[in-house]
C-alpha cells in the first residue's frame, strides 16, 4: 500500500498549453475520462460578494436573450448578460428557429441565477444575470453555438468577456447558427 501511495505522489502532471490535463477517474466502479483545468486565479468568478444567487427552473424562452424562470418565490424574466437582443431580426424563421433550439436544450431545466450586485450604470438592470446549468454558463453556450450576438454595451467580468468574445468568433469562423446565413 505504501508503494502505491508513493507512486501516486511522485507522478508529475503535464499540463497542456490550455492549462488542462486528462485523467481517468472512477465513478461507481466505472472508469471515466475527466479533464481538469488549472486556474491562474484563486478568485471565483461568481463569488457571493459580487452576485445575488438563486435557483430556479426554465419555464419558457421569451427571446434568444430572455428566459422566464420559476424561482421559489415567483416567475422572473431574466435577460442574459452579454447577449444582444436579436428579436428585431427581420428573418422571423431564424428567430423562431433559435428559440426552438434553445427550448429543446434548456426548457424545464434547473438553473442557478447570478445577478450582479453592482449593476447600475453598466448597461444592466436588475433583470440581467448569468445563468448556469450544471457546470456550464448558458450565456456562453448560446454564443458558442452561434445562437446569439455579444452585447458590447454591457460590463462583463473580464475573464468571462474574453471567453464570450472567443466563443462568438469561433462560431462565426465555423459558420454556426446565425453566422451560417450571413
Amino acid at each position: 500500500m505504501k508503494s502505491i501511495i508513493f507512486l501516486l505522489i511522485s507522478i508529475n502532471i503535464a499540463f497542456s498549453e490550455a492549462n488542462e490535463f486528462d485523467q481517468t477517474i472512477f465513478v461507481n466502479g466505472q472508469a471515466r475520462k475527466a479533464t481538469f483545468t488549472r486556474s491562474k486565479s484563486s478568485e471565483s468568478w461568481f463569488s457571493r460578494d459580487r452576485f445575488f444567487t438563486k435557483s430556479g427552473q426554465v419555464i419558457d424562452i421569451l427571446s434568444p436573450d430572455t428566459f422566464l424562470i420559476q424561482t421559489e418565490s415567483r416567475q422572473e424574466e431574466i435577460k442574459l448578460i452579454g447577449l444582444l437582443d436579436i428579436s428585431s431580426l427581420n428573418d422571423h424563421l431564424s428567430k423562431s428557429s433559435i428559440k426552438k433550439q434553445l427550448k429543446k436544450k434548456y426548457l424545464n431545466r434547473k438553473v442557478r441565477i447570478y445577478k450582479p450586485k453592482a449593476y447600475v450604470d453598466k448597461g444592466l438592470d436588475f433583470n440581467h444575470a448569468y445563468i448556469i446549468q450544471k457546470e456550464a454558463i448558458v450565456n456562453l453556450e448560446i454564443l458558442s453555438q452561434g445562437l446569439g450576438i455579444l452585447h458590447d454595451g454591457q460590463e462583463i467580468i473580464t475573464p468571462i468577456k474574453n471567453a464570450f468574445v472567443k466563443a462568438m468568433e469561433q462560431a462565426e469562423t465555423k459558420n454556426k447558427g446565425l453566422w451560417e446565413k450571413l
